[in-house]
Parts: C-alpha cells; sequence; structure tokens
C-alpha cells in the first residue's frame, strides 16, 4: 500500500481548534496524536532499522528521558501502529524522508493529518486559549502539576486534574488514573506513550485527547515570553 502525506493536506490550527470544540459540545470523542523524531524511531524498530543499529546511533535509546521509552521496545511500536491507524488525526513532518520511510513500512493512511509540530503551536493561537478557559483541560504527563499551576496564574483556570507518568511501564496506571477524574478532555505531554493514551481515552471513555508534547515546558519557559496570545 502507498501512502499519501503532502503538506498541502495539514489540517490548520482553525481546523483543529474546531474539530475540538465541535467534539467538546457535541460529546463525541476526538484524538490528536504525533509523530516526531522520537516516535518515528520507535515505530522503525525491526521495520527501518534493526535494533542492534538503533542501540549504536540512537543516543537516547537506553533512557526513558527524551521520549519517555527506553529502547527496544517492540511492544510499545506495535501498540502505536495500532494507535495511528485508531487516531482521528495524526500530526506528521509530511515532506521528511524519514517519515515516509516509516509510514510506507507501516503501510497506515492516517484519517487526516497535521504538522507534527502544531500541537506546540496551538498555544500561541487565540481561538486554543480561550477554549482552555471554556473547557478547562485534564493535564497528563511529567509537568503537569506545574501546568496546572502555571494556568492558574496566567488564565485563572482551575483544571479537574493532573496526572503524571514517567515511562512505558506506567501507561495503564495513568489511563487508569486519567478515567476516575471527570473531566472532557485532556492535553497530554508523555512523550510517545501520548499516542497510547490518546487513542484509548478517546475510544474507551469517549473523551477528547491531545497529545501535547512539550508545549507546557515551552509555556512556562522564560525564553518563550509571548508564548500565550490571549492572557489578560
Amino acid at each position: 500500500m502507498s501512502v499519501f502525506l503532502h503538506p498541502e493536506d495539514y489540517a490548520s490550527a482553525e481546523e483543529i481548534v474546531d474539530r475540538i470544540e465541535y467534539s467538546l459540545s457535541s460529546g463525541r470523542p476526538f484524538s490528536l496524536i504525533r509523530l516526531g523524531d522520537g516516535e518515528l524511531m520507535v515505530l522503525a524498530q525491526e521495520l527501518v532499522h534493526s535494533l542492534d543499529w538503533i542501540k549504536d546511533n540512537v543516543p537516547w535509546s537506553g533512557s526513558n528521558t527524551y521520549c519517555g521509552v527506553r529502547l527496544p521496545n517492540l511492544e510499545l511500536r506495535d501498540r502505536m501502529i495500532d494507535s495511528i491507524s485508531r487516531a482521528d488525526m495524526v500530526g506528521v513532518f509530511a515532506d521528511d524522508e524519514f517519515t515516509h520511510q516509516v509510514f510506507n513500512a507501516l503501510g497506515i493512511q492516517p484519517r487526516s493529518i497535521c504538522y507534527a509540530f502544531q500541537n506546540v503551536y496551538l498555544p500561541m493561537y487565540k481561538p486554543f486559549v480561550d477554549l482552555i478557559r471554556k473547557y478547562p483541560p485534564l493535564l497528563v504527563g511529567r509537568p503537569a502539576a506545574q501546568f496546572a499551576r502555571y494556568l492558574y496564574e496566567k488564565l485563572g483556570v482551575v483544571v479537574p486534574g493532573t496526572v503524571t507518568i514517567d515511562g512505558y511501564e506506567e501507561i495503564e496506571t495513568c489511563i487508569e488514573a486519567m478515567s476516575r477524574i471527570g473531566h472532557e478532555w485532556s492535553l497530554v505531554s508523555a512523550g510517545c506513550n501520548a499516542t497510547i493514551i490518546c487513542t484509548t481515552m478517546a475510544e474507551q471513555s469517549g473523551k477528547v485527547a491531545i497529545d501535547f508534547g512539550h508545549a507546557p515546558d515551552n509555556a512556562m519557559s522564560p525564553d518563550y515570553p509571548g508564548y500565550w496570545l490571549n492572557t489578560d
């Protein structure tokens, strides 16, 4: 199967926010995941690169610090493949050779795509910040508690809860914890694990779940003083 990924098919920030708001207002599930360098390397295990090649050439493979997983992890690869086929929208680098190598090896055509960094750009789009105000999200990931305080200080938003996750080994307890907290949608910053968390929460719990990547870190960093467009 030939897989077609074209930048002209990227969903815009406006389209993404409209899709999220429609899902929230109508009580429909929606999942957005993204495939950056780390996710692509997990997927490439024994499909594009051998495990030996990855061990010798991927500096972060032995630590979960970079993207929440140590390699090899073929179980995560297979679960991510399943998640990609089920996600409503997938963030990709549509003009990237490695991305095309991985997708052609998988033979999966995403339902819809956006730019892989669009998730971290969303806080710079005023309607998205308005959406956080209107529907306070559950926050998931290492920066969740700190980001919850930040949202309260900057936007006056009180989130329904926070859930931490440090690595792949905690993914099931993370999903269980999310399911116990009443919420309408979640912003998930959990590295590669977000692909599974987001699709699972959409399918099993009927929630809106967004892979938020490093957006909380950017928002809280003094290096990005103008990251939020709508803070007054």
